[in-house]
C-alpha cells in the first residue's frame, strides 16, 4: 500500500525472514519493482536468502547494469564483506580541482544516501584513499584531490570476512569501510550501520556457543519448541554423562563421607566454585584471546576465519 520509494525503504529495514515472507506472497513484478530502489547492500541480503530460481526470476526485469551489480556481488561468500558492498558512493579522481570534485559532489549527492566520506580511484577504477568531506571543503580551490591524500589507502578485500571489517571500522575509527576486489578497484563501501548489525550477529553467536546451544540463526521469540530442543537436547545428555561420572566419584568416597557428614555441606560449594570458575575462564580468557589474536592489518582474516578460535582452542 505504501508508494513503490517508501515501500523499498521498508523492506530494507525489516528481518530476513519477514523479507522471505513479503516475497513469496508478493508478485515477482513487484518485488523486483522492490529491489530497483533498494540499496544494493541490502538487495543483496535478500536475494541471498532466496533459493537460485527465485534470485534468476526477480533479478531478470532489472535493468543490465542493476542484473550485473546484483550479480557480482552475490558471487561473494555469504559471510563475506563483499556481500555488504555498497556501490553507491562519491567518487573523485586524484586530478581534479577542489572546485571541480565539489562540483561533482553536489552532482552526485542527489541520489546517495551517504556523502561524509568520498572516495579517490584512478582512470582505472583502482582505489587511491578516502577523504572525510569537511577537509575537501576547506581545501584550497586551485587544489588537487590527490593532494590531500594522506597516509597509505585503508581498504579490505571483498573475500574478507565481514567481521574483520568490523575490527577495522573499529581500530581506524572509520565511517564506511572502502571494499576492493583483487585488483584494487572500488568496488563499494561497507558502512558503520551495517558493520554494527555484524557486530552484534557475531556477539550473539559467540554467547550461544559458550552457552552450548549452538548456532540459532533466528531471535529466540521466532524459534520453536522443536529447534530449541534439538539445539539443547545435546548438550544436556552430555551433561548427564558428566554428572554421572562425578557420582561416580563421589561415591568412591562413601566411606569418608559416612564417617564425617559434614563433609556433604561443602559438596554445593565444590559445584559452584566450579561452574563459577569455567564461566569466568570463558569471559575473561577465550573471548579476549580471539579478539587479540586478529591483528589490524588490512585486508587481513582472523586465525582460522569464521570461529577459528574454537578449533585452536580444542
Amino acid at each position: 500500500m505504501l508508494p513503490q520509494e517508501k515501500a523499498a525503504q521498508v523492506m530494507s529495514q525489516l528481518k530476513p525472514p519477514y523479507q522471505t515472507w513479503l516475497v513469496e506472497d508478493l508478485a515477482n513484478y513487484q518485488t523486483s519493482a522492490l529491489l530497483e530502489d533498494m540499496p544494493a547492500d541490502d538487495r543483496t541480503a535478500l536475494l541471498g536468502a532466496l533459493d537460485a530460481s527465485s534470485i534468476d526470476a526477480l533479478i531478470a526485469p532489472l535493468p543490465e547494469p542493476e542484473q550485473a551489480r546484483a550479480r557480482r556481488l552475490l558471487a561473494y561468500p555469504p559471510r563475506s564483506i563483499g556481500r555488504l558492498a555498497d556501490p553507491d558512493c562519491l567518487r573523485l579522481r586524484p586530478e581534479w580541482s577542489v572546485a571541480k570534485a565539489l562540483q561533482e559532489v553536489r552532482r552526485q549527492a542527489a541520489r546517495l544516501a551517504m556523502t561524509n566520506v568520498v572516495f579517490v580511484e584512478d582512470a582505472d577504477g583502482r582505489f587511491l584513499g578516502a577523504l572525510r568531506l569537511k577537509r575537501l571543503v576547506l581545501a584550497e580551490p586551485a587544489s588537487q584531490v590527490g593532494s590531500l591524500l594522506q597516509g597509505p589507502p585503508i581498504f579490505i578485500r571483498a573475500d574478507a570476512d565481514r567481521e574483520r571489517g568490523v575490527q577495522m571500522v573499529r581500530h581506524y575509527d572509520l565511517e564506511a569501510l572502502p571494499i576492493v576486489d583483487d585488483e584494487a578497484r572500488l568496488l563499494g563501501m561497507a558502512t558503520v550501520d551495517d558493520l554494527l548489525d555484524v557486530a552484534e550477529q557475531a556477539s550473539t553467536e559467540d554467547f550461544q556457543k559458550l552457552g552450548g546451544v549452538g548456532l540459532l540463526g533466528l531471535r529466540l521469540r521466532d524459534a520453536g519448541i522443536g529447534l530449541l530442543y534439538r539445539k539443547r537436547i545435546g548438550w544436556l545428555l552430555l551433561l548427564i554423562v558428566v554428572g554421572a561420572i562425578g557420582s561416580s566419584v563421589i561415591a568412591q568416597f562413601e566411606a569418608s563421607l559416612q564417617a564425617m557428614l559434614v563433609l556433604v555441606t561443602f559438596l554445593p560449594l565444590v559445584v559452584d566454585s566450579g561452574g563459577n570458575a569455567g564461566a569466568q575462564a570463558a569471559t575473561l580468557a577465550v573471548l579476549p584471546w580471539r579478539r587479540e589474536m586478529c591483528g589490524p592489518a588490512t585486508g587481513a582474516m582472523c586465525w582460522g576465519g569464521r570461529s577459528g578460535w574454537l578449533r585452536l582452542w580444542a
